[in-house]
């Protein structure tokens, strides 16, 4: 076989794809930062200059390497990732270069992306060895198999992404750096564009098929959380939600413990106010209701203040719907409990969840 010349061409590469690729429209966004991205990268796109994608986990690094590649004169061809955080040095080696053999050369990685786009992810993982070799890649215009000689023409885009600082880094190649880092595109964290939650949400229930409701309740906890996750995470909550739910509507029961634990520190000097300024046997009660309430929202039910009462019969002193009515005055102006009209009920909200665990802890 001739080593110096590609194995595939891009009618083959097209064959062995299942995948559709992402591309622009699936980017969805109002925030101004990231329509801007979306703005630079179909420019970008047009070229064929090294990209290198900066951002943290999560924030679709990938998608907007998939969709500069679809919208570039590459696009007829393949796009190959190259995970440099699953692979170790030498196995990435040979997959990336194939082995030069007398009987039979084997393919490679830059075999399939020819004509088309490689992408390195995590490219800050990638060993110093191979740091080498995709330097002298880059300047040499060429490749060379394992244990070949001859110089395969390089007909390739590079793409590349990290979560790392790679300038800051000292077992990253600053040479290498410069050579991939000729174009460059900084995806915001989700914290940074908070006014997309809900547009990430609304998106992924729509791609799911569902037409569920989401309580109020649970989606000031979702507006509110950080997401260290970023839009993976935003997908993966809505993913549990829908699996846990009743399949009518999202109560603050069916999100993630760690959606539920947000507000811990937030929350923590104004819950230990109030509950310095109540008595134990005022805990009692307020912890006592907020269960009730819980419970009858998990249910689906509204939770009454005559049905609070009478289940509070079970303590040594009973409430009257008068004293409950007082006491969800008082949980309501701390924004603990949310208050609607007949069957709407009332409903605990994330920093009432947050209030019953320090009541039941001071209890214990």
């Amino acid at each position: 076989m001739n080593s110096n010349k590609s194995f595939f061409t891009c009618e083959q590469v097209r064959n062995f794809s299942h995948n559709p690729l992402s591309s622009f429209s699936d980017i969805i966004s109002e925030h101004p930062s990231l329509l801007e991205n979306v703005h630079i990268a179909k420019k970008i796109a047009l070229t064929d200059f090294p990209i290198l994608i900066h951002g943290a986990t999560g924030t679709g690094k990938d998608l907007f390497a998939q969709a500069i590649h679809t919208h570039s004169p590459r696009k007829n061809c393949a796009f190959v990732t190259v995970d440099c955080k699953e692979h170790n040095a030498e196995l990435l080696e040979e997959e990336l270069f194939g082995y030069e053999d007398i009987s039979n050369d084997s393919s490679s990685l830059f075999d399939l992306a020819t004509g088309g786009t490689i992408f390195f992810n995590n490219i800050g993982d990638l060993s110093p060895k191979i740091q080498t070799k995709i330097l002298s890649v880059i300047e040499n215009k060429g490749w060379r198999r394992l244990n070949g000689s001859r110089l395969i023409p390089l007909n390739v885009r590079f793409i590349s992404a990290t979560n790392k600082h790679l300038a800051l880094e000292n077992d990253f190649r600053e040479d290498l750096l410069y050579r991939l880092n000729v174009l460059s595109i900084s995806l915001p964290e989700v914290k940074e564009i908070k006014q997309d939650i809900q547009v990430f949400i609304e998106h992924f229930l729509a791609k799911s098929g569902s037409t569920i409701r989401i309580d109020q309740a649970v989606q000031d906890a979702l507006n509110h959380y950080d997401w260290p996750g970023n839009i993976r995470e935003i997908k993966n909550t809505v993913d549990y939600m829908l699996t846990v739910s009743d399949g009518r509507s999202i109560q603050l029961h069916d999100l993630p413990h760690g959606l539920i634990r947000v507000d811990k520190q937030k929350t923590k000097k104004p819950q230990e106010k109030n509950t310095i300024q109540l008595t134990m046997m005022d805990k009692l009660e307020y912890a006592f209701i907020l269960e009730e309430i819980k419970l009858q929202n998990e249910k689906g039910e509204p939770a009454s203040r005559r049905v609070i009462s009478e289940n509070s019969k079970s303590l040594s002193n009973p409430l009257t719907t008068q004293q409950v009515r007082h006491r969800l005055d008082f949980l309501e102006k701390h924004h603990y409990v949310t208050k609607g009209r007949g069957r709407a009920g009332t409903k605990i909200t994330l920093e009432g969840v947050d209030f019953l665990l320090s009541l039941k802890e001071i209890i214990k």
